[in-house]
């Protein structure tokens, strides 16, 4: 390489490290922007066997009203959930509720 493209090249590399470089804040980092939202699942147990169903939706939670769910399966449970408790699901808080009775049995809900 002659001096005159040693140079050449080396001045473009000063002329970079001249140049500053930022980075904006990602949008999770923005303690304004808002949670994003999701549905809650809630985990079923007790009575010996699963049931489906048990889950709070975004739009439930935003809403921030009294929520009735059905647990699906062979037969079928409720699970009321008052304006108070829809709130603190979606602040993220544990909440552990029973379902109704039927076949002699209930199941404890535990969202987050």
């Amino acid at each position: 390489m002659e001096r005159r493209e040693f140079l050449a090249k080396a001045g473009m590399v000063s002329a970079w490290a001249m140049v500053s470089v930022s980075v904006a804040g990602c949008y999770d980092d923005d303690p304004a922007a808002p949670a994003e939202e999701v549905d809650a699942a809630g985990v079923v147990t007790g009575g010996g066997h699963g049931h489906g169903g048990a889950v709070v939706t975004a739009a439930q939670q935003q809403a921030a009203g009294a929520v009735n769910l059905t647990l699906t399966g062979g037969h079928t449970h409720t699970v009321e959930l008052s304006a108070q408790q829809v709130g603190a699901i979606a602040d993220g808080d544990q909440v552990v509720v029973q379902s109704s009775s039927d076949g002699g049995h209930t199941h404890t809900v535990t969202f987050n």
